[in-house]
């Protein structure tokens, strides 16, 4: 099973259109199985599918602010962390799974 979406004759998405059809049936007219996403897998506000994507078609947009970079603390909590994992998991090995 696959789930399409609807756009109409404007190309606009249709909301609460969507269908779940079986992987071999064809895609029907007005319907596409590419979900109405940006290419970063973000939702939009007024989906709209142009030349096989969906693109967002409302001027009234609020900009996604990318996320900081992590700082070198971050990273390295994270590393100490993963460490601290590994060493449980060798331990663990070594006594045997107790």
């Amino acid at each position: 099973m696959k789930q399409i979406y609807q756009y109409n004759k404007e190309y606009f998405y249709v909301f609460g259109g969507d269908l779940m059809i079986n992987d071999d049936d064809p895609i029907p007219k007005w319907y596409t199985d590419k979900p109405p996403v940006t290419t970063g897998g973000q939702g939009m506000y007024k989906p709209k599918f142009i030349n096989g994507l969906w693109e967002e078609a409302s001027e009234n947009t609020i900009p996604v602010v990318p996320e900081p970079p992590k700082t070198d603390i971050e990273i390295l909590k994270e590393e100490i962390i993963a460490m601290k994992l590994a060493m449980v998991e060798l331990a663990e090995m070594i006594n045997g799974g107790v």
